[in-house]
Formats: C-alpha cells, sequence, structure tokens
C-alpha cells in the first residue's frame, strides 16, 4: 500500500475577496484527488492582494511536484471579488517558506 505524500504550498497573488472556497475549488479542478486543506486567506501587507498555504495530498513526491507546477501561474477568478475591475490574476504557487508567514489575520490589538 502506497503512503500518503503532503507537500505545504504557499499560493499568492490572489484578489481582494478570494476565499478558502475560491483556492479549495480551483485546486480541485486541477486534481481532483488532492485533498487540499487551505489555510485562512491573508491580505499582503504590502498591495492591495491576498495569500494563504495549502496542503495537498497525494500518493508520490513526483505528484506533488508536479500538481505545484501546473498550479503555477495559473488564472484564477474569485467567486466574488471586491475589486470588480480585478477578475483575476497569475497566482504564484511556491513550496519555499521566506520570511514569516501569517497564518491568520487579526484586529486585536494586543498581538500587534
Amino acid at each position: 500500500m502506497a503512503r500518503d505524500i503532503y507537500m505545504t504550498l504557499t499560493v499568492r497573488n490572489l484578489p481582494l475577496g478570494t476565499t478558502q472556497q475560491d483556492v479549495e475549488d480551483h485546486i480541485k479542478r486541477m486534481c481532483s484527488d488532492a485533498n487540499p486543506v487551505v489555510s485562512p486567506v491573508v491580505k499582503e501587507s504590502t498591495r492591495p492582494m491576498v495569500y494563504t498555504t495549502v496542503t495537498i495530498r497525494q500518493d508520490t513526491d513526483y505528484k506533488c511536484k508536479d500538481l505545484r507546477d501546473r498550479l503555477n501561474l495559473t488564472p484564477f477568478f474569485p467567486r466574488r471579488p471586491q475589486n470588480p475591475e480585478v477578475r483575476e490574476s497569475k497566482i504564484n504557487v511556491s513550496d519555499e517558506f521566506l520570511g514569516v508567514t501569517t497564518v491568520a489575520e487579526h484586529k486585536d490589538p494586543q498581538f500587534e
């Protein structure tokens, strides 16, 4: 029996208004058996975009890397974009984590 291989990806360049469900649906369209687990969607601090991390599951490391490569630079369309002028973007998908990756957004000043 093959064991499951997991890969965690950073998905950037998502338009404002993107939801976790939008990201999950996009990945499932590319690979129905990826079983993505999408973390909260967080605003970029330097531009009007959002990003998230996603863990995918496949039965080989090669399939994980292939899916990562196929997802990178694909057109992405959120269901309800906040800016009607931005209807799509090309997402950036990577398995490298440089610097700090925010896990969730909050409005509580005690965490600033």
